[in-house]
């Protein structure tokens, strides 16, 4: 019979206590508090071993912190766009076109509640340039809409009497400023005024017009509605080179009027996580390498899969803290646009949230009022059931004052502090420790569990395991059940279902000595994976999951599968497209519901012609029709130029409401951001169709099937495809699928 490893490493423990620590009593366990240091410069010479121990030295900022501590916060996207069904707007809207007609902002507090969020984000204008305040620096607001002009205000109330924060999307680009005799892009020479206009706090800039219009308006949203935790800025310019924005001017605005604030985004407090899918870094530093002062930074996207490994510190002339903050929507899209607007589930957001929040970032996901002005129904039980799902987790901490010890115990910083329930103490090893490695042996014997947690106190120690791993003890021997790289403010390590009495926590590598302040054991609730839907070129459904799942259940008329419904043996056909549902099921046990519609599938489908292709096999032309996102075209990219272009035979005339576009999931370069549509019945003789609008929104960032939509329904047999613009300047364009919009 094999030796009980706890009883073994306790007696290690003490004797190691005895001969290194002598006699001493342990003190209260609760690291020194550290001032903010969220900048270090690099001595010439140093090497890597001290940059990366230099590196231990950075720690956030109190905005920094407490935005931090956040966790889970909302975007809400509400606006002109809700009621034209635009991403993108034009600037030309009528105000009178913002009515909702039950508009109720506390039924969005009600609901950021229940699903455990900290704080929102109001998009106050976007790019079309409709402000959803009364401003007085413009007529194309809410106030001369038939919508209350207080909005703003009743919003900011509830926020703060219900205990969230506020913050702000103010966009930089304004479509209704850049009209002919306006002010974005007039060429207007910089003058000094001040800003806020006659303000007793109005302090000198040198601006432009338009740059004094986005300040003054930004003032209004810092100095009317409380305390702000958050302006979340970007570089949207709908016509590059045509204005400039005056980032640092806008910077010192905010430090000066809200100084709790944290600038996101485009900005030097909190980066963008590199996508608009949700999707996390395996290991997410929050330092990073800077080449130049903060002053001097443009805070462009960091979309790199490595931003603060010690290969990345390498050459840094600075240390910085830039912590992530993921985003996505619940929609596909940012604002509402109908009931067929795809609707992730449940499932999808939580295991977004788990890979963010647990994963040393701040969780930012989108809600979209429809034009009532409140949350859909659907949305809202969504967000409710994914909150009662995380409370009902995370309320029972099984390590919870736990057995914790060490080989290498500090008689200062013990490890039982890290099961002690007080996020203050912190565990630390001896200063003569070569390895680091924790045993946790629960109170009460076995337990089941699928959750560990990690933190370390970044606001004393910085950020410095830099890759761990974790095992149970299972049939008398250690078995790994998770590992992972950074832990930062919060880890979070989903494992299968374990049923042990021990933990091992092995930290394979960090800068310095590592520092953690607790360890946590939770056990969710595992429900059946649910389904993956996808179609073939010929029109048939298949049903997959991972792990894979015994049985599929699904419907095809619109209603919620039941475990009486139809049993998936054999590919569905819809050769007509069609809404499917779809859950996984095992004895009682079902998943969540999985929906997807499809248009006409592309069976009899050709291309007739084609610009160029990158290759005739993995990039082929053939690729964008073949009913599969996986595979790509790629037009070619040596020598290329635009426009590309691409004809569609669909062997039989259709008639078509619109057509859509869906980008490569792993490619950014040569997305389209403007095209021309040309229909034919014979394929020769080409007419170009009227568009609602001929631009791909936000095409780079939102990877969601874009449609493009006619003025008019048409029936054609041949289709041209001819891309004028890529959002980069690429002279190639990509594509994953080209399709069609009958309904």
């Amino acid at each position: 019979m094999k030796k009980d490893p706890i009883k073994f490493i306790c007696w290690l423990s003490v004797l190691g206590m005895l001969i290194f620590n002598g006699c001493k009593s342990s003190s209260s366990g609760i690291w020194p508090e550290m001032p903010p240091n969220p900048i270090v410069a690099v001595p010439p010479g140093y090497n890597a071993e001290q940059i990366a121990q230099l590196a231990t030295e950075v720690r956030p900022e109190l905005r920094q912190m407490k935005w931090q501590e956040q966790e889970f916060i909302g975007f809400i996207h509400f606006g002109m766009n809700t009621f034209t069904g635009n991403e993108w707007g034009t600037g030309t809207e009528l105000p009178s076109q913002f009515s909702p007609s039950n508009l109720d902002p506390s039924q969005w507090i009600r609901t950021a509640k229940l699903a455990g969020m900290k704080g929102l984000i109001f998009t106050a204008k976007h790019h079309d340039g409709f402000c959803m305040w009364p401003s007085k620096w413009t007529d194309h607001s809410i106030k001369n809409s038939p919508a209350d002009p207080n909005l703003m205000k009743s919003l900011a109330d509830s926020c703060h009497a219900a205990g969230l924060s506020l913050g702000f999307y103010l966009s930089p680009a304004d479509l209704h400023e850049m009209l002919p005799g306006k002010r974005y892009g007039n060429g207007s020479k910089s003058q000094l005024v001040y800003i806020p206009s006659g303000h007793r706090d109005s302090m000198p800039y040198l601006v432009d017009d338009y740059n004094k219009y986005y300040m003054e308006q930004l003032a209004e949203l810092l100095l009317n509605y409380g305390p702000v935790s958050e302006i979340w800025l970007d570089g949207a310019n709908p016509k590059p080179g045509s204005q400039t924005y005056d980032y640092q001017a806008w910077y010192q605005l905010i430090r000066r009027l809200q100084p709790n604030a944290v600038i996101a985004v485009k900005g030097p407090d909190v980066r963008w996580c590199g996508n608009e899918a949700g999707n996390t870094r395996g290991s997410e530093w929050s330092v990073i390498p800077l080449d130049a002062p903060v002053l001097e930074q443009r805070w462009q996207d960091r979309m790199e899969a490595d931003l603060g490994s010690r290969d990345k510190l390498a050459k840094a002339k600075f240390l910085y803290w830039y912590p992530a903050e993921t985003n996505t929507s619940m929609r596909y899209g940012w604002f509402y646009r109908d009931t067929l607007q795809f609707l992730k589930g449940q499932d999808e957001l939580l295991d977004v949230w788990y890979n963010s929040v647990g994963g040393n970032s701040v969780f930012l996901l989108n809600m979209t009022p429809d034009r009532t002005g409140q949350i859909p129904r659907k949305d809202a039980a969504t967000l409710e059931a994914m909150g009662a799902e995380i409370k009902r987790t995370f309320s029972n901490n099984l390590a919870l004052k736990a057995d914790v010890i060490t080989i290498h115990e500090n008689a200062r910083y013990r490890s039982r502090n890290l099961t002690d329930g007080n996020s203050q103490t912190v565990w630390t090893p001896a200063l003569n420790a070569k390895t680091y490695e924790l045993y946790l042996e629960f109170d009460k014997g076995f337990k089941e569990f699928n959750v560990v947690e990690l933190r370390e106190p970044i606001s004393k120690t910085g950020q410095r395991i830099e890759s761990f791993t974790i095992d149970a003890w299972i049939d008398n021997h250690w078995e790994e059940i998770g590992k992972g790289q950074t832990v930062g403010y919060r880890k979070l390590i989903r494992s299968i279902s374990v049923r042990s009495n021990q933990l091992r926590l092995r930290i394979l590598s960090c800068r310095g000595m590592p520092v953690l302040s607790e360890i946590a054991v939770y056990n969710r609730e595992i429900r059946m994976p649910t389904p993956t839907i996808r179609r073939d070129k010929q029109g048939r459904v298949f049903f997959s999951s991972i792990p894979s799942s015994e049985k599929f259940k699904y419907t095809i008329d619109g209603t919620i599968p039941t475990f009486q419904s139809e049993t998936f043996f054999f590919p569905v056909d819809l050769p007509q497209g069609g809404t499917v549902k779809a859950i996984s099921v095992s004895g009682n046990r079902r998943s969540m519901v999985a929906s997807a519609s499809f248009d006409i599938p592309p069976t009899k489908w050709r291309i007739s012609k084609f610009s160029s292709q990158l290759s005739t096999d993995y990039y082929s032309a053939n690729n964008a029709i073949d009913g599969d996102p996986a595979t790509i075209w790629i037009s070619n990219q040596s020598g290329g130029n635009l426009p590309q272009s691409l004809s569609i035979d669909f062997g039989d005339s259709l008639s078509l409401r619109g057509l859509s576009y869906q980008a490569p999931i792993d490619i950014r370069d040569g997305l389209p951001q403007k095209i021309e549509i040309r229909a034919s019945n014979n394929g020769k003789d080409w007419v170009i169709v009227p568009l609602i609008s001929d631009k791909l929104d936000n095409v780079l960032r939102d990877r969601n099937p874009k449609k493009i939509m006619f003025s008019a329904p048409l029936s054609t047999r041949y289709i041209q495809w001819n891309f004028l613009e890529t959002a980069d300047g690429k002279p190639f364009i990509s594509a994953a699928e080209l399709g069609v919009i009958t309904r």
